[in-house]
């Protein structure tokens, strides 16, 4: 299984949170609350993951290393895709 890692940011003009994914170079969402935002960062990694099997688009970022800076900032973010079969 592949992990990819989310960063959730504050806005602080219009509020909530702005979550982008660093393995993608394009893709952006946001919401109010966690929540919300957890939420849409699922819906947007579906779009991003299906989108970069369609294309064959199949770089990503070295995982161990997001991964230690997220721990370091006491974070963590695990989004599962799975077939609905």
């Amino acid at each position: 299984m592949v992990q990819y890692s989310a960063l959730f940011e504050p806005d602080r003009k219009a509020g909530g949170l702005v979550v982008t994914f660093p393995d993608f170079a394009y893709g952006v969402t946001q919401g109010e609350t966690l929540e919300e935002a957890s939420e849409m960062a699922a819906d947007l990694l579906a779009g991003l993951v299906s989108d970069r099997i369609e294309f064959d688009l199949t770089h990503h970022s070295r995982l161990d290393q997001m991964e230690a800076a997220f721990k370091a900032l006491g974070k963590e973010l695990a989004i599962e895709i799975r077939d609905a079969a």
